[in-house]
């Protein structure tokens, strides 16, 4: 039995069904790559499946219109699981990190992804090489959207602290970039 979304006057009605078939695989891939819990991904499926109830514009987009929506809401649903969920706020992961910056190449052609990937694996090398709190800052800044003020709560630092953090943690990747490019141009020479 399939469920209607919505009621939309004299218009058609989206078959959930439908609309299930054609893009949960796709949305609960994108949600096991992002969370370490199975059970959590698939709790968040059905959380975005049901945010679809609510949405009657789903009805006039594109299938690929109604992907881009569903992950859109994955991605949000997932940022206030991390942010109500202490076990993963306790976590420093790299990948996370690198995870919220692959979600927009998900329709890039293969040679650009190639390229984007190459980028992110150098990134995680220099990411690596901060220490644990600088990693941690950059984590709940871009991971988890959170500012200063929050982040300093969390980790019981002023904001002012929290800033000072994330600017030598940005400058020490900038630097480290550039070593790796001035490396790669010394070897071209």
């Amino acid at each position: 039995m399939h469920h209607r979304l919505g009621t939309y006057s004299n218009r058609e009605e989206i078959d959930i069904g439908i609309l299930y078939q054609r893009h949960a695989q796709t949305v609960q891939r994108y949600l096991n790559t992002r969370l370490t819990i199975k059970e959590d991904a698939e709790d968040l499926l059905v959380e975005v499946f049901m945010a679809s109830l609510k949405n009657p514009a789903l009805q006039n987009m594109s299938s690929h219109e109604q992907l881009t929506w569903l992950l859109r809401v994955a991605r949000n649903k997932m940022v206030d699981h991390y942010r109500s969920n202490r076990r993963y706020r306790d976590q420093s992961s790299i990948d996370e990190i690198i995870g919220v910056l692959e979600e927009d190449n998900i329709y890039q052609l293969p040679e650009q992804l190639t390229l984007r990937y190459e980028d992110y694996a150098r990134l995680r090398t220099h990411i690596r090489k901060l220490n644990a709190l600088q990693r941690e800052v950059l984590q709940l800044r871009f991971v988890y959207d959170m500012h200063s003020v929050e982040i300093g709560k969390r980790l019981n630092k002023n904001a002012s602290a929290i800033r000072a953090i994330l600017s030598r943690a940005l400058n020490k990747l900038r630097s480290l970039y550039e070593q790796q490019q001035e490396e790669q141009h010394d070897e071209k020479s």
